[in-house]
């Protein structure tokens, strides 16, 4: 799904090689925000009727709460946490790769074979999904 920006998105982000390594970063049990990083930032999404919007733009100097420049309006929600709730992203295989923590905090992976730039998105088993 093509994300919408309401601001200028910064250029550092779209520098050409910078989508080599990625990832989407999701809140345990939410599927209505993520957060997409590659090698020189993030962008916070929220996805609202169908429509995936760019909230913030961040790069880091050291950790996801050192930011170094930023575009758009930083959200109130504690986005640094999704960290350890849902990470994908594509391994030195060309797979895509999920790690997470199931119901009971056990830490978790799940790999799946990436055929297409959508097979990234994979379910989770057993989730509890809240809306």
């Amino acid at each position: 799904m093509p994300i919408q920006f309401s601001f200028k998105s910064l250029s550092a982000l779209e520098k050409p090689g910078a989508n080599k390594e990625y990832n989407y970063i999701f809140p345990r049990g939410h599927s209505s925000r993520y957060m997409y990083g590659n090698n020189v930032g993030n962008t916070v999404v929220e996805v609202k009727d169908g429509v995936a919007k760019a909230v913030w733009q961040f790069t880091v100097s050291r950790g996801l709460e050192d930011i170094a420049s930023s575009a758009g309006k930083r959200p109130s929600y504690n986005y640094v946490q999704w960290v350890t709730d849902i990470l994908m992203f594509n391994d030195e295989h060309g797979n895509i790769k999920a790690v997470y923590k199931d119901d009971k905090g056990q830490q978790k992976d799940l790999t799946a074979k990436a055929k297409s730039y959508t097979d990234i998105i994979q379910p989770i088993p057993n989730e509890t999904r809240k809306h």
